[in-house]
């Protein structure tokens, strides 16, 4: 039984024919089409999918073959969005971690060589400290010994 929709004064169900056709099928007709029969549902405030909405829609029918044919289709699509949407999680994982590496070498300064003739920068924050504490406020360079 595949459960079509579920609210609080009503459950539509449906149980397919075995034999006939796939319930499996018609879950997947039904998952694809759901935009359309919402749209035939009555316009209330939550949308209910009612015994009548469905007892007009038209399923497609093929043989139990094609049906077959069909579903391994779909689930052999389906099996690679999955791994695509694992692949893109992933990656999304691992652009974020070298984005936090590549921000964390840039604050410790590993990105450029660094000039052994700069001052640390303990030294040009203790250098604005001290103007700030002066009262100057215009901006501090730093200066290069030479």
């Amino acid at each position: 039984m595949n459960l079509l929709d579920c609210r609080v004064n009503s459950v539509v169900g449906f149980t397919a024919f075995e034999p006939v056709v796939r319930a499996e099928y018609i879950d997947y007709f039904i998952q694809a089409a759901r935009t359309r029969i919402e749209a035939y549902a009555p316009a209330t405030a939550q949308k209910n999918i009612n015994l009548e909405t469905l007892e007009n829609l038209v399923v497609p029918y093929c043989s139990r073959a094609e049906q077959e044919a069909v579903l391994c289709e779909l689930e052999s699509k389906l099996s690679e969005a999955d791994q695509l949407d694992q692949t893109l999680a992933t990656a999304l994982q691992q652009a974020d971690a070298l984005r936090q590496s590549i921000l964390k070498m840039a604050f410790c300064g590993q990105l450029v060589e660094q000039d052994k003739n700069d001052e640390p920068a303990t030294a040009l924050l203790e250098r604005i400290r001290a103007r700030k504490s002066n009262g100057i406020k215009k901006p501090v360079k730093q200066r290069k010994p030479g």
